[in-house]
């Protein structure tokens, strides 16, 4: 380039491309174009006090000599550079340079052309470009991106996930998507696509029916953003189709439930009415409507609890809060209710709390079943059967009369045969031991039928259960039943034989006295079936999870019709010698154990009682039998009772055994020889007369002198709860008529 040449220097400098010259050496500009200078932002007089390495990266000096040595007088393209404005903007040219001769120097000339937003769009498009493969990749959606101009329509491998088509090897066409759409579906959605693109919408969405490869169709939700022209022309369109056939199976079914639910909500001959957390009526089918007397949708947004009557209504708040608070699921009972014009009815009602998704209580769902009539029946049949009961009880005082007078009889008759033996110059011990042991059978006989009677017309209170030891159970009833097997039958001329047989870990939970007298009521009637003598087996096995307790007889037997009746209450064989309430008495114990109880049995081949009862999983503790301490003579015993003939017979029975005795006949005589006197135990009966109870001395005592024992005797102890008598001051219950021995374990226990 001559710089003497004013003309072609003023063309250079003129030229609206973007060129310079600077040194090849130092760097220095040493002219530039008015194009350079536009694209800069430099002035001419700026530019001429910089150098190239002023607008370039500082580490791209070593490159640019390079570039500079390697230069010839022809243009050579150096590709892209990174320049700066003169405002700090980066600027991204293509540069073209050849070597060349300023004012007798080496110098290079270069072409500068701006490319920064072609290159900053093709990243843009790069950019938008990776980020589509890679959201095609992860997404489980068919990815499509239809070109409208070229006519091409790409798929990402959506398209083989969800529908089994490889997008390598279908026609990348839009007649191939539309022909796999369902015939019924295609004119619709076709329709709705073309009326899209060639209006203004921007966004285009259809549900429809696609073809799988397994030829089967599947429904889908396809949604596409239409990319137009300056002119509006739809030019391109890209989306997503996804296969929604189990949502739409879901809603279906839940519609269907739903259909179903407000059917059976509706139809529903219950009245059933949801319930808000506050307790109004969101809404009540016609059977709930009808069953308070409200026309239909009259009680929404009412108050629940208004139609309950005042005291129900309380009980029906509680109910709710504990629903609502998370304490119960469901709360079931019989509840009375107040229809609209005020009349009262009995309903059984449920009520459910329902959660929502986060199991959070959302509302509750009440039903009501009107049972005023079976509530009715119930009564009445409560009142016949109270009547047939006490009919029954009337039928059979006959016979617990003659029971009763028999033991009275042997009693007095014994009695006075004792008297009078005594009053021989030489009494016979031998009988006057044989009248003293009948008298003693006879009195325990006569226990035995009250305690039959008092168990069928109240539950027995057995207080809590413990584990007992079959073969030891056995063994007991065996020894207290040997009067009336053993003794007794010989005597009669019948004799019998009593075997046991019971493994020794063999252990039930249960009431020992209880299952006693169950065992001994079988062990009798076993006795009254052999009439010439004969064999009773005592037998006891594991089987499974249960004891099966055998009581078997070589008598008799009984016949199929009287083998249905058997446990029935007052039913008897025995004409006036039965009562009809031993086998009643022991269905109703083994039934209170969790156990069962069979009979087999015919005539001529004897009779075998079976009793099943769960075994107890926990080790029986071992008897507490009384330390010899605790025998020792010298407890100082009170005897309370309002019949002094009784309170002497406890005197003198204590006495037997050691014991330092004083008699009251009141509750207020006891209290004022508790003032002036130290003592033990204090033995009370129950009744005593115009004064203080039993009750009001065990109360006083206990309040008074916390540490002397208090046992209570009375003739319904089998009747009461043991736990209720000792939160009122009693330590034990002695069941009357006792005996000496019962009256020893009660005090020295």
């Amino acid at each position: 380039m001559d710089h003497q040449d004013n003309a072609y220097r003023t063309l250079f400098q003129e030229s609206p491309l973007a060129q310079w010259v600077f040194d090849a050496e130092s760097f220095a500009f040493l002219d530039v174009t008015a194009g350079a200078i536009r694209q800069y932002g430099y002035s001419r007089e700026e530019f001429l006090r910089l150098k190239v390495t002023d607008i370039r990266q500082e580490d791209d000096l070593p490159q640019l000599r390079q570039r500079i040595q390697a230069l010839t007088p022809d243009y050579t393209p150096l590709g892209q550079q990174h320049h700066r404005h003169k405002d700090g903007r980066e600027l991204i040219v293509e540069v073209t340079a050849r070597r060349a001769e300023f004012n007798g120097r080496p110098a290079v000339h270069a072409v500068l052309v701006d490319v920064t937003q072609r290159v900053r769009a093709d990243e843009a498009r790069r950019w938008v470009e990776e980020r589509l493969a890679l959201v095609a990749r992860v997404t489980a959606d068919a990815i499509w991106d239809w070109d409208l101009e070229r006519g091409v329509l790409w798929w990402s491998e959506g398209l083989q996930t969800l529908f089994g088509y490889d997008p390598r090897t279908i026609e990348p066409t839009i007649d191939w998507w539309r022909e796999r759409i369902h015939p019924e579906d295609r004119p619709r959605v076709e329709e709705g696509l073309w009326r899209a693109l060639q209006g203004e919408a921007t966004t285009w969405e259809e549900e429809y029916r696609f073809q799988h490869r397994d030829q089967r169709y599947r429904e889908v939700l396809d949604r596409g953003a239409i990319v137009r022209a300056a002119s509006g022309r739809a030019i391109r369109m890209a989306g997503g189709m996804i296969d929604i056939s189990e949502r739409k199976r879901v809603a279906r079914e839940l519609a269907a439930s739903e259909a179903r639910f407000r059917a059976i909500f509706e139809q529903s001959s219950l009245g059933v009415a949801q319930v808000d957390r506050d307790g109004f009526i969101l809404r009540a089918n016609r059977a709930f409507h009808r069953l308070l007397g409200f026309s239909t949708a009259a009680l929404d947004r009412t108050s629940v609890f208004a139609i309950f009557p005042p005291g129900a209504r309380e009980r029906a708040q509680a109910a709710l809060q504990r629903l609502v608070s998370g304490r119960s699921s469901e709360i079931h009972g019989e509840i009375p209710c107040q229809r609209r014009d005020g009349s009262l009815f009995w309903a059984e009602a449920t009520a459910s709390i329902i959660c929502d998704a986060r199991g959070a209580p959302e509302f509750c769902l009440l039903t009501l079943e009107d049972i005023s009539a079976r509530k009715e029946a119930e009564a009445q049949a409560q009142q016949l059967a109270q009547s047939d009961k006490l009919r029954a009880l009337g039928q059979m005082a006959g016979g617990i009369a003659h029971t009763l007078n028999q033991s009275l009889s042997l009693i007095a008759g014994h009695s006075q045969l004792a008297l009078s033996e005594l009053e021989q110059l030489v009494p016979s011990l031998d009988r006057l031991r044989e009248s003293l042991t009948l008298i003693l059978q006879a009195s325990a006989d006569g226990a035995l039928t009250v305690r039959r009677l008092q168990s069928f017309a109240r539950p027995e209170a057995l207080g809590p259960a413990q584990p007992v030891v079959v073969a030891e159970l056995l063994e007991d009833v065996a020894r207290l039943t040997a009067p009336r097997w053993r003794d007794l039958a010989q005597r009669e001329g019948r004799p019998i034989t009593l075997t046991v047989s019971a493994p020794a870990d063999l252990t039930i939970q249960g009431w020992p006295d209880a299952l006693r007298e169950a065992l001994t009521n079988l062990i009798f009637n076993a006795v009254d079936a052999l009439p010439t003598g004969g064999m009773i087996q005592l037998t006891a096995q594991r089987q499974g999870n249960r004891a099966i307790l055998e009581v078997r007889d070589s008598g008799i037997g009984i016949s199929e019709e009287i083998q249905e009746r058997i446990f029935e209450p007052f039913f008897t064989t025995k004409g006036e010698r039965g009562t009809g309430l031993g086998l009643p008495t022991v269905y109703r114990i083994v039934e209170r154990h969790g156990g069962t109880i069979t009979v087999r049995s015919a005539p001529g081949r004897g009779t075998v009682f079976r009793l099943s009862l769960p075994l107890t999983t926990s080790e029986p503790a071992p008897a507490a039998a009384p330390s010899p301490a605790e025998r020792l003579p010298g407890r100082r015993v009170l005897a309370v009772d309002d019949d002094p003939r009784l309170a002497e017979m406890a005197r003198r029975m204590l006495e037997l055994d050691g014991h330092w005795v004083m008699v009251a006949t009141s509750g207020e005589e006891a209290l004022a020889l508790l003032t002036t006197q130290a003592f033990d135990v204090v033995l009370s009966d129950l009744g005593l007369g115009s004064g203080m109870t039993g009750w009001d001395l065990a109360a006083a005592v206990k309040a008074r002198w916390p540490t002397i024992r208090f046992v209570l005797t009375t003739g319904w102890g089998a009747e009461l709860d043991a736990e209720a008598a000792r939160r009122r001051g009693v330590d034990a219950i002695l069941a009357k008529p006792y005996t000496l021995s019962d009256l020893q374990r009660v005090i020295d226990r």
